[in-house]
């Protein structure tokens, strides 16, 4: 494993991530059965400890997953290995977006203006 520091925060971050999704899915399943949520200990919800232990157990199944580690690494060397535009490069193309964008929504108003026009005079005129 080449970039580990890389690693481990790419899978802390899916680690938080799948604690985060099953503490918020153990409150609706709570709440939807009509179920309060106790406080272990005094210190923490139930739905707060699954998601706590389901982001620990993500984490340390992906870490021993050499399947995923070489994924990650490889995702690393091609994220650097990718050419980035300068900044330059990217105020010029956003200017373009801009353009393009403002010009064709003023000619779809001009176009649904038109049509609006066409069909009230069809539709209401008799």
């Amino acid at each position: 494993m080449e970039h580990q520091r890389a690693t481990i925060f790419v899978f802390l971050a899916a680690g938080i991530a799948g604690g985060i999704f099953v503490w918020k899915a153990a409150l609706a399943i709570m709440a939807f059965s009509a179920l309060e949520d106790p406080v272990l200990g005094g210190v923490v919800n139930t739905s707060g400890f699954l998601g706590g232990v389901a982001a620990v157990a993500t984490f340390f199944a992906l870490m021993r997953t050499l399947r995923a580690q070489r994924f990650v690494d490889a995702v690393w060397v091609q994220l650097f290995a990718a050419h980035w535009p300068s900044r330059e490069e990217t105020v010029n193309n956003t200017g373009i977006v801009v353009g393009a964008t403002v010009f064709f929504s003023a000619l779809l108003s001009v176009y649904d203006l038109v049509w609006g026009e066409v069909t009230n005079f069809f539709l209401y005129s008799a």
